[in-house]
């Protein structure tokens, strides 16, 4: 499904600093963990913690259906959308989405339901890894209403290992993408997004390449090394005794802190010690691991404080800071992929009359929103006033306060 995965990066880096990458024969699995990019994402320790919040934040979202003025939380659609099938609760549907949208940057959604019937049974997520699109399709290129009709008949496989494969059109799914459609190579552009880990796959392939480097120094550390004296001719000239060197070895705690090989090294000849251990610290493991971490926190749009505290297993929002970046992080990032699926739902079903909208009102975090905004009010209807009780018209505070770029009406 990408091309990432048949140029699969190696990568050594040499004692004296230099570096080489290479690339692994197609289909090889690597230090990527896998060749899926679900897989991949999940295995990488900050790409799953990026999906996991943004995945949680995602799920908190409240759906309603406007109707004339009012919000109904009722209805048989939402009902749905709440429930959208025997296995999985809004929760669970919604994870599960957002995994298969940022590791893949895009994911269908297939309501089944018996013909005639207006309201699906229930709605499931279709994992991309299992779609296989026709060898030709249609032009995208719409020009008239047969066009559309022609493009949107046409049907892909989805392979399901535990299933029988499926003919589905296009008509019958709603579409999700990450980044946009229509920016990647290939026939299914026009139905297919970009995925963003294409972008980190570097910063993926680092941090393997760091934790298996750092994990085989551990196993391997506490190294040392017996060797002959550097003092005198004649001592270097004699050697130790049989008897003496295998009493040395057996007496040494030699297979402590060491999985592989022996931890001491016993010489024949009157032995000094040295400590061959590699230090962790001189290799930069902490840094190059901070370093790679931000790029792909930066991609995935989760702020390094919200990151931060994920990982320490700090509650999201205790702070004002992580409060502050966690409001930014609902507003411009969480709430349109909810208006996004909610308006794709409106469009699939025809529900224009009394679309379906998203909300993340009730959210704790958010309800400071709307403290401030109530603040605010008071403040502005309390200074009205005073400026009432001197003698001020009501037109001329409101002309002064547009002065100030606040509109009196609106608040």
């Amino acid at each position: 499904m990408s091309n990432i995965f048949s140029r699969a990066y190696s990568y050594i880096r040499y004692g004296d600093g230099t570096h080489w990458y290479g690339s692994l024969q197609k289909g090889q699995t690597s230090f990527l963990g896998g060749k899926d990019k679900l897989q991949i994402s999940l295995n990488d320790p900050v790409v799953a913690a990026c999906m996991q919040i943004r995945s949680n934040l995602l799920s908190k979202v409240m759906f309603y259906q406007q109707v004339g003025d009012e919000r109904k939380t009722d209805t048989d659609w939402i009902n749905l959308i709440n429930n959208p099938n025997h296995l999985q609760s809004k929760q669970d549907c919604l994870n599960q989405f957002e995994y298969y949208r940022l590791s893949y940057g895009w994911v269908y959604q297939r309501p089944y339901g018996a013909v005639g019937v207006q309201i699906p049974e229930a709605v499931y997520n279709l994992n991309p890894k299992y779609i296989e699109f026709p060898n030709e399709m249609k032009s995208p290129i719409i020009f008239t209403e047969g066009d559309e009709k022609e493009f949107f008949e046409q049907e892909f496989t989805y392979n399901d290992p535990d299933f029988d494969s499926r003919k589905i059109e296009f008509n019958d799914v709603m579409m999700y993408f990450d980044i946009a459609n229509g920016l990647s190579e290939g026939k299914e552009s026009s139905v297919t997004s970009p995925s963003r880990l294409e972008s980190v796959i570097k910063s993926v392939s680092n941090i393997g390449l760091g934790l298996d480097a750092e994990n085989t120094i551990i196993q391997t550390n506490g190294r040392e090394l017996f060797s002959q004296v550097n003092k005198g001719e004649f001592i270097k000239s004699l050697s130790m005794d049989k008897d003496d060197r295998d009493d040395i070895q057996n007496k040494l705690i030699n297979q402590h802190n060491v999985s592989r090989g022996s931890r001491s090294v016993v010489t024949n000849k009157p032995v000094e010690w040295t400590n061959i251990s590699m230090k962790l610290n001189d290799l930069g493991f902490v840094e190059s691991g901070a370093n790679n971490a931000t790029y792909i926190t930066q991609m995935y749009q989760v702020p390094n404080v919200l990151y931060t505290a994920h990982m320490k297993s700090n509650t999201l929002g205790s702070s004002d800071i992580h409060r502050d970046a966690l409001i930014a992080m609902y507003e411009g990032v969480i709430q349109p992929i909810a208006d996004d699926y909610a308006a794709t739902w409106t469009a699939q079903f025809g529900l224009q009359d009394q679309p379906i909208k998203a909300s993340f009102e009730h959210v704790p975090v958010m309800q400071h929103i709307q403290q401030m905004k109530a603040d605010k009010f008071l403040k502005i209807a309390t200074a009205f006033e005073r400026l009432t009780r001197s003698g001020m018209s009501a037109e001329n505070i409101e002309e002064m306060a547009r002065v100030q770029g606040i509109d009196i009406n609106e608040e």
